[in-house]
């Protein structure tokens, strides 16, 4: 055996003859603390408010604000879609249609 060898056991034998303390505080989430929203739910909430506020808008303002909707939409199902989550992005495209039907196609 050489030097290195008995020195780096030496060291490991007395590493493990020190009593161990535990230095690491388990985190703990106060239960008011809403867990944080990702990116993708961010997005789909804009869309949400940016739906309700077309269907409040008159043709010409409703038209620019739904082109800001489509954007946010193919960023959000693209950003879904690259991350593998292919499914979600299917539904994600679902629930939003089904909210601009029932906010801007109601019937009065």
């Amino acid at each position: 055996m050489g030097i290195f060898e008995v020195l780096s056991e030496a060291k490991i034998k007395e590493w493990l003859s020190k009593p161990k303390t535990n230095t690491a505080v388990p985190l703990k989430k106060s239960e008011d603390e809403k867990p944080e929203k990702t990116l993708e739910s961010h997005l789909l909430d804009d869309i949400k408010s940016l739906i309700i506020k077309a269907s409040q808008e008159d043709k010409d303002e409703r038209s620019q604000t739904l082109k800001k909707v489509n954007g946010l939409e193919m960023q959000l199902l693209i950003s879904l879609e690259n991350e593998g989550q292919r499914f979600m992005a299917k539904k994600t495209e679902l629930i939003i249609f089904n909210f601009k039907q029932s906010h801007l196609f109601k019937s009065d």
